[in-house]
C-alpha cells in the first residue's frame, strides 16, 4: 500500500509514496482536500494519515514536466476503531481539521492547531470529540468546511444533521436535522462558497 499519482490521458504513473507508518497498519478510508492540497488516509487503527501534496513543474530542455511532491504529517488520532469514511480539511493557515465514521458507525473529530507565540509559532493544540445527536439513522457520508467550524452528517434514512464545531476544546454543538432524501446520503459537498450543499443519492 501507498500513495500513487497517475497522468489520466496516458496511464503513466507519476510517483509512488510508502511511508514507514504502513508497514504496520493498512489504508481503510481516504480523504481529500484538493482545494487545501492535503490528503487523509484512514487507518485501522483509528488514525488519521495526513500528507500534502503540491505538483513540481520541470522543464528538460522545451518539455514541460510535472511532478506530484507528498509530505507526510504526524497522523491525527480520531479514536481506536477502524475508519470507513474520512474528511479533512484545512483552514489554509494553522487549523487542521478530521472527522471520520468508525465501524460502529460512531463519529469522530479531531482538529489540531499551531498557536502563535510571541517570538514565533507557538505550542501544537489538539482536541478529540465523540458526536453525539439525535440522528435516527446510520451515519454514511460526512462534509467539513474548510475552517473546521462545521460539519455536516448524513444517513442510511436520507437525514442530513448538522454540528457547530466552535474553537478548539469547545465541545460540537447540535443544530439539528432535516429530511434531505428519501435514500440513503452517499455523498456530500459544498457549492458556492460553501454557501449550499450537494447531497447524493
Amino acid at each position: 500500500e501507498g500513495v500513487e499519482f497517475w497522468r489520466l490521458a496516458s496511464g503513466e504513473s507519476l510517483e509512488w509514496v510508502r511511508p514507514a507508518t504502513l508497514d504496520s497498519h493498512r489504508v481503510v478510508a481516504v480523504g481529500i482536500a484538493p482545494d487545501e492540497g492535503r490528503l487523509g488516509l484512514g487507518l485501522e487503527d483509528g488514525r488519521v494519515l495526513v500528507a500534502r501534496y503540491i505538483f513540481e513543474v520541470h522543464f528538460a530542455g522545451a518539455v514541460r514536466q510535472v511532478h506530484p511532491a507528498l509530505t507526510f504529517e504526524d497522523p491525527l488520532g480520531l479514536g481506536v476503531e477502524a475508519l470507513e469514511k474520512v474528511a479533512l480539511r484545512h483552514d489554509g493557515e494553522s487549523r487542521l481539521s478530521a472527522a471520520g465514521i468508525a465501524v460502529s458507525g460512531a463519529v469522530v473529530v479531531a482538529r489540531r492547531q499551531q498557536r502563535e507565540g510571541l517570538m514565533g509559532p507557538g505550542p501544537v493544540e489538539e482536541d478529540h470529540f465523540n458526536i453525539i445527536g439525535a440522528l435516527q439513522g446510520r451515519p454514511t457520508a460526512l462534509l467539513l468546511d474548510r475552517m473546521g467550524r462545521q460539519l455536516l452528517v448524513g444517513t442510511d434514512q436520507g437525514e442530513l444533521g448538522e454540528w457547530a464545531l466552535g474553537d478548539l476544546g469547545e465541545a460540537p454543538v447540535w443544530q439539528g436535522s432535516f429530511a434531505a432524501s428519501s435514500a440513503p446520503i452517499t455523498a456530500l459537498s459544498y457549492v458556492l462558497g460553501e454557501n449550499s450543499v450537494v447531497v447524493g443519492d
